[in-house]
């Protein structure tokens, strides 16, 4: 098990500081689309990510200064609600949702993980004078976290698996649901297409990347035993970016009712 990092002393950044990874050429794997947008695989997905920072831009300022949008503090408000103390926020970027999910609840614990070295050496000179409390970041990738089963009343995701690959997004979600007690909470781009409940999903292809967008609700019950518990659309005008619902996964100890059970 990974050492957690804490912030807000000086051991934390220089722990944080090393090799960096070198970025790789992009790889195109399938012929490029209909409308001239390639298609990447989910380990090129995961490298650009790890290393698009590497280069000196600072994409970390940016996620920072969007810490008062309407949906992200949608996103505190709504995680507020729910019962726990804990909560693991799997690829934090710079922490603007836990200044949005601070705002609104106080915490025993926060923690989280990010796989860009650089922007976690700046979430780790901003986020605990932010918030005014210590809180855990550590490097580490979806399908690979360094909790225990269960750490965690609350597991977040936002903004993520739409950028994991079918390659690892299996083992992502079984990890994100191994570490959390209760509650998932996935701020992700949603189709309700029961086409969709694969590990592929459906595809959106960008310059640099590529996204998968899928069906949850279907995809979910899979891996583990949950039930879907709220889903929370964003307004209209008020999605960031692809973010535009919440969808809040309960993490059962028995099996769920049958509809004739649930119906009796």
């Amino acid at each position: 098990m990974r050492r957690l990092i804490p912030v807000g002393v000086r051991q934390a950044l220089n722990r944080l500081r090393g090799p960096h990874p070198v970025p790789l050429p992009p790889a195109v794997t399938t012929a490029e689309t209909a409308d001239d947008k390639p298609r990447f695989d989910g380990e090129h997905s995961r490298q650009w990510w790890e290393t698009r920072d590497d280069a000196g831009q600072n994409s970390a300022e940016g996620y920072w200064k969007q810490k008062e949008h309407p949906f992200r503090l949608k996103i505190g408000e709504t995680i507020s609600q729910l019962d726990g103390r804990a909560l693991l926020e799997v690829g934090c970027h710079a922490g603007p949702n836990f200044w949005s999910i601070h705002r609104s609840k106080q915490w025993d614990r926060l923690a989280g993980t990010e796989l860009s070295r650089p922007v976690l050496s700046f979430a780790a000179a901003t986020l605990p004078e932010a918030l005014g409390r210590p809180i855990e970041l550590v490097y580490a990738a979806a399908d690979a976290l360094p909790f225990e089963p269960d750490e965690f009343d609350v597991v977040l995701a936002s903004g993520v698996l739409l950028c994991i690959g079918p390659d690892t997004i299996h083992s992502s979600l079984a990890e994100l649901l191994r570490v959390t007690r209760k509650w998932l909470v996935l701020v992700e781009p949603y189709s309700d297409d029961p086409a969709d409940a694969s590990w592929a999903g459906k595809a959106d292809y960008y310059p640099n990347t590529t996204y998968w967008i899928r069906n949850y609700t279907d995809l979910l019950p899979g891996i583990a035993n949950v039930r879907r518990s709220h889903f929370v659309k964003a307004e209209t005008g008020q999605a960031l970016g692809h973010m535009d619902s919440i969808l809040i996964f309960e993490k059962l100890s028995v099996p769920p009712p049958t509809r004739e059970e649930d119906n009796s």
